[in-house]
């Protein structure tokens, strides 16, 4: 039995491959993870979005009349007043988002028609926005989830 040790030109040929074929691969590898990460930040967010509409959806419909689709007319009492605002009843969801980077904003519109634009005397429609933005691995990356609501 022969045995053939590996050569230093051998092992040299070996390290240049390693050395060109190497980075490439890891530079892929790192993109893609910086991709799917990003795509999993725009997921939360339009989670998130959607958690806050659905919300302000069941508020519309509540026979509550703190919570009722008058009560979007001082959208400002509505959102912000302490301790029964749609801030402070979702807390927890809040809390979640800022654990994830995401910042939100809702915004909550004057009575339009079914159309979407302000007609007159029987806009009975409001459109309740939620933009959300979070730092993304290739820069801030942000949206906006839109829904309009109509009184009972």
């Amino acid at each position: 039995m022969t045995r053939r040790a590996l050569t230093l030109i051998e092992a040299a040929a070996a390290v240049a491959i390693l050395a060109i074929a190497v980075p490439p691969s890891v530079t892929m590898l790192a993109d893609a993870a910086r991709r799917r990460a990003g795509s999993a930040g725009a997921e939360r967010a339009m989670w998130i979005a959607a958690a806050l509409l659905d919300s302000v959806a069941a508020d519309v419909a509540s026979a509550d009349p703190d919570r009722g689709f008058d009560a979007l007319a001082d959208a400002a009492t509505y959102l912000d007043s302490a301790g029964d605002g749609l801030y402070d009843r979702l807390a927890d969801l809040e809390s979640f988002a800022t654990g994830a980077g995401i910042d939100f904003t809702i915004t909550i519109g004057p009575l339009v028609g079914h159309e979407g634009v302000a007609t007159g005397p029987d806009d009975r429609f409001r459109i309740i926005s939620v933009d959300a933005s979070w730092p993304g691995a290739l820069g801030a990356q942000s949206l906006t989830l839109s829904r309009m609501v109509r009184e009972r």
